[in-house]
């Protein structure tokens, strides 16, 4: 329930078509801490789908992985997105999140 920090990114199609999404993730200070890299999926009903991805150190060294939902919303830019995450070290853990 404390927040750890935040993630700035973006999602869309590669040059090969493939749906991806970039981002980064800073501390609450705003101190630099890693990368988050995945894919997304639409989901069943327009503006509704989602996403899986691994998160990273600044060093590129894997931590642990992060999935969810979002949804579009117009009155809003970028609309809202609900995910969980897990460091890389219980694998119960990373099966619930994936």
């Amino acid at each position: 329930g404390t927040t750890m920090g935040y993630v700035q990114g973006g999602y869309g199609l590669n040059e090969e078509g493939e749906r991806v999404l970039r981002a980064k993730y800073i501390s609450r200070r705003g101190e630099f801490k890693g990368f988050v890299a995945g894919t997304w999926e639409p989901g069943d009903e327009p503006g509704l789908g989602s996403f899986h991805a691994r998160w990273m150190n600044k060093n590129q060294t894997m931590e642990g992985v992060l999935g969810g939902r979002y949804k579009k919303a117009g009155e809003r830019p970028g609309g809202f997105f609900q995910g969980r995450w897990t460091a890389d070290c219980d694998r119960n853990a990373e099966d619930l999140v994936r």
